[in-house]
């Protein structure tokens, strides 16, 4: 039953995250939408008023500038030397055209001569920025808006052209004065929103004109902004920043270029408006689309309800047969009266169970005939591995291995009679050291020499004899420990000249294992003298030893050379070996007789080597019966 009311409940959340992943993901994707649509709005407008205003200011600019320049070619302007004349056309000027709010005429010296007001002819205006621009302008030199001692005192924008006489030569400059108020008309109450603001700044960042008009002051300074910046590079487009009120805003920016091309002017539009009433619109939807879900969630979670119980009930029933089936019981089946799916499913259930009560009778038959047929393949297998053994043993490079037995057999009695011969000699020269004559005391060391190369060569003709020849391996209770200490005891002759250390970790106790010691001392031999001469004159030899009731491993470390990756596959191929032939590099076969030696033992060999040294790494299966403590 709970588990019952556990599937009634994940129904019926089920069937309300069904019902509400529609409605959500509905509403998110219209929000989501909207809220774009709206912002792509604000972007659009914001990038329309700013494209209509610079075009307009630019052309009203270019007009005032063009005007400037047109008047100071006038010959009235340039050669009459009546100045009252000069300043009746300027004030005519002023009348007909409105925008204008000063003209004015010096003479070479900067001295107004005529003006458009009488109270400002006399007046030295040789030190004004306008005049010393002016004189090196070609045509005209426009002013950034400044506020102006001939215009009332209020904010223009001024140009000044140098005027030339019939003899081109310098007469004089004519400099006009536009106020700025005038200039960005088209800028007032241009409505953004209710946050939204229009600046027009000078190259510095100042602001000089806004949607109210003319800045009074110059006390706003948008030079920091990053739409301002982009502007300044000549780039045109919109960016999401604060902006210079601290408020986050979309500002659209555009350098007034264009027809703005004359020296001295340098003005950029910026509109903005605050994200929070781009956004306003889509909040208010997202409170309505949160009311729908949650009426939705209401009426769904309602109406899943009564859903899961008409599920839940047959299932009921369902579960009980079921679970007498997975006890074996196949006589019942499922009673119920029900439609649809869940009458489908009943059916086929009930066919289930005919047919796992058929099956299953079926199956123990089945099972019965792949015991005796595994039995078979067993006894198959054996047999595949004794034939693999023989091909094995007959494939075993034949004609090499009946030369080598050859060979082998040939040289073990003269090895023997040398080694034994030379013992013999270093026993009596023990016993007679202290009477050699002086100049003989290297003696000794000669005949260990040769003691160490006749066991060398003892070795070589009984890795021959291995490799030529097949013996059945007889196996018996082996303490491993005896095994290491007499293959370290083997090979002490070889490094008694050289400067190489033996270092034995050896665990206090080791199980016995099943083994043939004299093959196990052998392989071990093979692998430290492979190790010993890797090393050289110098180096240290570290044999571990450890063990549990299941593996013993040996791991028999050198500082030598290393392996060459592309080698470490191969070391363990008869006759492969990476030393020079100039050097004793013997037979290739120790690697090749330690390997077969280990695998016999039903045992792994692996290696591992870097340019630090090479670690040969074996493990024996081991007798957890019997185990020797020393």
């Amino acid at each position: 039953m709970k588990l019952l009311d556990k599937l009634r409940g994940r129904i019926i959340l089920f069937l309300c995250l069904f019902g509400i992943s529609p409605l959500v993901t509905a509403s998110v994707i219209t929000y989501t939408i909207i809220s774009y649509e709206h912002t792509e709005h604000t972007k659009e407008e914001l990038l329309e008023i700013e494209n209509k205003l610079s075009r307009r200011l630019e052309t009203l600019i270019y007009f005032k500038w063009n005007n400037t320049i047109l008047y100071s070619k006038l010959p009235l302007i340039k050669d009459s030397a009546d100045n009252k004349k000069r300043s009746a056309l300027l004030k005519e000027v002023i009348k007909q055209y409105y925008s204008f709010s000063w003209l004015g005429l010096t003479d070479e010296n900067g001295v107004i001569i005529a003006s458009s007001n009488d109270e400002h002819i006399g007046v030295d205006a040789a030190n004004s920025g306008w005049f010393k621009k002016g004189t090196l302008a070609n045509p005209a030199y426009a002013e950034e808006p400044h506020i102006s001692e001939f215009s009332d005192g209020v904010s223009v924008v001024s140009f000044s052209a140098p005027v030339f006489n019939s003899a081109k030569r310098f007469s004089g400059m004519l400099h006009a004065e536009v106020k700025t108020d005038v200039l960005v008309e088209d800028m007032k109450n241009i409505g953004i929103g209710k946050s939204g603001s229009v600046l027009l700044a000078r190259g510095d960042g100042v602001v000089v004109a806004d949607e109210k008009g003319a800045v009074a002051g110059f006390h706003t300074n948008v030079g920091n902004l990053n739409a301002f910046q982009k502007a300044k590079k000549g780039e045109k487009g919109i960016i999401r920043e604060i902006d210079h009120n601290g408020i986050e805003s979309f500002i659209s920016y555009v350098p007034l270029k264009g027809l703005l091309t004359m020296p001295g002017f340098e003005w950029y539009l910026l509109a903005t408006q605050s994200t929070k009433e781009t956004h306003a619109s889509s909040k208010r939807i997202a409170y309505v689309a949160i009311a729908v879900i949650l009426i939705g969630i209401g009426g769904i979670g309602v109406g899943s309800y009564f859903i899961a119980g008409g599920i839940t009930h047959p299932i009921e029933k369902i579960v009980g047969v079921v679970q007498g089936v997975a006890a074996g019981d196949f006589s019942k089946e499922v009673d119920v009266s029900a439609k649809g799916e869940i009458g489908m499913l009943v059916g086929s259930i009930n066919q289930m169970i005919k047919a796992v009560k058929y099956r299953d009778a079926e199956v123990q038959t089945k099972a019965r005939e792949l015991t005796k047929l595994n039995e078979k393949l067993e006894m198959a297998n054996i047999e595949l591995r004794k034939t693999h053994a023989q091909l094995l043993r007959s494939g075993r490079l034949a004609a090499i291995g009946e030369l080598s037995s050859k060979i082998a057999e040939d040289l073990n009695k003269p090895i023997l009679n040398i080694l034994y011969n030379t013992q013999l000699t270093i026993k009596q020269m023990n016993k007679i050291s202290k009477l050699l004559p002086a100049g003989l005391e290297n003696c000794q060391d000669y005949i260990r020499a040769i003691e160490a190369s006749s066991l060398t060569c003892k070795i070589m003709a009984e890795n021959l004899l291995r490799f030529s020849r097949y013996e059945k391996t007889i196996f018996i209770p082996v303490d491993i420990k005896e095994v290491i200490e007499e293959s370290v005891g083997f090979i002490s002759y070889r490094i008694s000249h050289a400067k190489i250390k033996i270092v034995k970790e050896l665990a206090p106790s080791f199980p016995k294992i099943e083994a043939n010691p004299l093959q196990l001392v052998q392989a071990m031999i093979n692998i430290m003298l492979n190790a010993v001469e890797a090393m050289g004159e110098e180096g240290a030899l570290t044999i571990k030893g450890e063990a549990d009731n299941r593996i013993a491993r040996i791991t028999i470390c050198d500082t030598g050379i290393g392996i060459p990756e592309e080698d470490i596959e191969r070391i363990f191929e008869p006759f492969f070996t990476t030393k020079d032939k100039e050097d004793d590099a013997g037979l290739g076969l120790g690697l090749t007789i330690a390997q077969s030696i280990i695998k016999e033992h039903n045992g792994m060999i692996s290696v591992k080597s870097s340019s630090e040294g090479t670690i040969f790494i074996i493990e024996l299966p081991v007798n957890p019966d019997r185990k020797v403590t020393g």
